[in-house]
């Protein structure tokens, strides 16, 4: 909870830099930091689904690869998302 905190309040204090209202960088702030953590969860789910322990050998002991970077496929589907709309 307190790293989507920080996430709303950072995107809220960094939207004037991208000409932006303080409430629309809340909003852009806290969709990512759960479509993040969306992300992991589904990718877990398709590994459980799977019969899969990690994604790969790349990373031993970090559950591979992918596992370092499945969060990103829920940022970057609602960053998308939301630019696509604006």
């Amino acid at each position: 909870l307190g790293g989507v905190a920080a996430t709303a309040l950072l995107g809220a204090g960094l939207a004037p830099v991208v000409e932006r209202g303080h409430l629309a960088g809340f909003g852009w702030g806290l969709g990512l930091a759960l479509a993040g953590t969306t992300g992991g969860l589904a990718m877990s789910a398709v590994k459980r689904k799977r019969g899969v322990k990690d994604f790969g050998r790349l990373l031993p002991g970090h559950g591979g690869l992918m596992d370092r970077f499945d969060s990103l496929g829920g940022a970057v589907m609602f960053a998308y998302l939301c630019l696509a709309w604006d």
